[in-house]
């Protein structure tokens, strides 16, 4: 069964090591700088995780995880792994409030990235 991913991340350097960590695993990945874009998506592509920044350059990813429940973009049991350098502890506590899976602060290693996406998906060592 091939997952879909969805990165919203404005840094191309960041989502470049996130996919680059996936290679091999039988994902589709598909990438957006912009949080409205990564929405008009939403409304036609049901991911199996989302990958999400804090600091977007058109709104924050809090107010892009308000607008997916809001509107149901996402699915109820789609993880959310929130990837930013803002690791401070309110915007920690904002994540547990938004019901975020996990919470990864850069810089990151992709290995760790890896671990944490193979675990929340259920991937075996060979599908990748």
């Amino acid at each position: 069964m091939t997952h879909h991913i969805l990165i919203v991340e404005d840094e191309p350097e960041i989502a470049n090591i996130e996919q680059i960590a996936l290679e091999g695993f039988d994902l589709n990945i598909t990438h957006f700088k912009y949080a409205a874009e990564a929405i008009t998506h939403l409304q036609e592509a049901k991911p199996d995780l989302l990958v999400l920044d804090i600091g977007l350059p058109d709104m924050s990813g809090w107010q892009f995880l308000e607008a997916c429940k809001t509107d149901t973009l996402l699915p109820d049991a789609c993880p959310v792994i929130i990837t930013t350098a803002f690791s401070d502890p309110a915007n920690r506590v904002i994540g547990k409030l938004q019901d975020v899976t996990r919470y990864l602060a850069k810089p990151f290693s992709p290995i760790t990235f890896q671990a944490i996406v193979v675990e929340l998906l259920g991937l075996e060592a060979n599908d990748a």
